[in-house]
């Protein structure tokens, strides 16, 4: 494959991705909805090979430039031809790159002649030529920015202002073919892999070198994330994609003057602490191997079973033991469940009634009328009576709240009799029949974790505001947070009790602080070594762009 470009704008209405190949005179379009083959395969005029493919930024048109230096326009809805470019305008060489702005009103081709040409996207017709003094190899450009980028056959890459037409940057330092280029989203970063196995990131305002990186395998293509927070890489005898985390989104990173050697990356590896070098030599042995066994099996292999599958790496599921100590396990609960416990105060006041309902005022049952010949209903009465009538009602209460003071009154109150008809909530009996000989630590929290992934988030709050009226439901209450930070299990759920369990009983954890010393530093130092194990993961991870 030669080159390929795709459209998200119309994906769903017609194929939306154009590919053209090594000495094919046609070029294949595909529906990435479908994951299938066009229905049209587009030729140009003479049936010469297509060497570039670009789509409009409005997902409608298709541009192919030939090995002759033509350019065709193509509808990608119908397949027909719609322009084509002067014989007199084309490129006395073949076409290396095209490229459409967000306007679609110009498209950019460059070619083996060294030039970039202009076009007018209507009609194909040309605006203007700026000579790039060398074979060009490929075209990128960043349609929110007037820059465009052309790697060419001298080994450097050329930047040239669309707007001004004036070459702004010339970039070196590849010793082979550059094999891709990459802008990032907001065109500060130009990303460069070539051949010699080394990928370069320049900053365009500084025209400063931030980055120089070296592979085992060559890079052959590079693309960067929307957000640009990961780069993606392809490599030569590498069937996987290579995924990298940019470091500079992440944490703040300082960038000096680049280096005088590029800095070596380890190729990661699926599933596997090994390097990629390491997993694809053992592929590779264990590849010949299973030829070897096959020839020589052959029919032995044919009356037997087929073997059970291998198991994977890891266990896949749920299961009652973590599968590495080092890892954070989610709860199988929705993510909205961990954010309603969080903001469950702005639940709350969001969904509060602002004006209570307000009783309709009682009608009188016969209505009064003033005396005349004329039947005139008398307001003032009416008004009267309802106001006696809700006055009655009012006293009526009244009488029933004393009476029930009354009674409630009679009864004995008994401090040791109310102490024995109370009854824990199902939270406080759980922490009460889990409690342990050790300090800071629990006989067994799985039936507590059960429970509060049952509890909605205003049980759940109801669950802990309780936990006051129970002795040591505090200092159990903690002891069951260590342990769960400990174990590194439903992690997200864990932090979020947490976090609503400190802003209910803050005061209270704040009066008792010397009694609660001992757990609240087991959590303490629970939270601490599990949030300093994933932050080294985190950095160990984001390497792209390291001082």
């Amino acid at each position: 494959m030669l080159d390929v470009c795709s459209s998200m704008v119309r994906e769903r209405d017609w194929p939306n991705a154009l590919s053209c190949h090594v000495n094919s005179s046609a070029a294949y379009t595909w529906d990435t909805t479908t994951k299938a083959l066009g229905a049209h395969v587009l030729r140009v005029q003479d049936d010469s090979i297509i060497t570039a493919v670009a789509i409009s930024a409005c997902g409608s048109f298709g541009f192919l430039g030939t090995a002759r230096g033509a350019v065709e326009k193509f509808n990608l809805q119908s397949g027909h031809r719609r322009a084509a470019t002067a014989a007199d305008d084309a490129h006395s060489g073949s076409v290396r790159g095209l490229a459409t702005e967000a306007l679609a009103q110009l498209l950019f081709s460059a070619g083996h002649d060294g030039e970039l040409r202009v076009w007018r996207a209507r009609d194909l017709a040309a605006e203007w030529t700026l000579s790039l003094e060398a074979p060009v190899t490929l075209l990128r450009h960043q349609r929110d920015t007037v820059l465009l980028a052309a790697a060419c056959d001298d080994l450097q890459v050329r930047v040239v202002d669309a707007v001004t037409r004036v070459l702004v940057r010339r970039f070196n330092g590849h010793r082979n073919t550059i094999s891709d280029l990459a802008w990032t989203p907001d065109a500060r970063w130009l990303v460069s892999c070539s051949l010699d196995g080394t990928m370069r990131i320049v900053d365009l305002p500084s025209a400063q070198l931030i980055g120089w990186y070296s592979f085992a395998f060559a890079p052959t293509s590079v693309a960067v994330s929307p957000g640009g927070e990961y780069f993606a890489t392809t490599h030569a005898d590498v069937r996987a994609v290579c995924v990298w985390a940019n470091r500079h989104v992440f944490s703040s990173v300082h960038f000096g003057a680049g280096s005088e050697k590029p800095m070596p990356l380890p190729m990661p590896a699926a599933g596997s602490g090994g390097s990629l070098v390491e997993a694809s030599a053992e592929t590779g042995e264990e590849d010949e191997e299973e030829d070897e066994e096959e020839e020589e099996g052959g029919e032995e292999a044919e009356g037997q079973d087929d073997a059970p599958a291998e198991a994977p790496l890891l266990p896949i599921g749920p299961g009652d033991e973590q599968v590495h100590a080092l890892l954070f396990t989610l709860s199988t609960l929705p993510a909205a469940h961990s954010k309603q416990i969080l903001h469950l105060d702005a639940i709350k006041e969001r969904n509060k009634v602002a004006r209570p309902p307000k009783a309709s005022e009682p009608a009188p049952f016969f209505l009064p009328t003033v005396a005349g010949v004329k039947r005139t209903f008398d307001a003032a009465a009416g008004a009267g009576g309802a106001a006696g009538a809700a006055a009655n009602a009012a006293g009526a209460a009244n009488a029933v709240d004393v009476v029930d003071d009354v009674q409630a009154s009679m009864q004995p109150r008994s401090r040791f009799r109310t102490s024995l008809h109370a009854e824990h909530s199902m939270l406080a009996r759980l922490l009460l029949e889990a409690e342990g000989g050790d300090e800071g630590k629990t006989t067994d929290a799985s039936a507590i974790l059960a429970h509060v992934q049952t509890l909605s988030p205003p049980a759940l709050d109801l669950e802990l505001r309780s936990l006051s009226a129970v002795a040591e439901g505090l200092r159990l209450m903690l002891c069951f947070f260590a342990a769960q930070l400990r174990s590194r299990r439903d992690v997200e759920l864990t932090q979020a009790c947490l976090a609503l369990f400190i802003k209910i009983h803050a005061d209270a954890l704040v009066a008792m602080a010397d009694e609660l010393r001992a757990p609240l530093e087991a959590v303490h130092a629970a939270h601490a070594n599990g949030w300093s194990d994933l932050q080294r993961v985190m950095h160990s991870a984001c390497e792209l762009t390291r001082t």
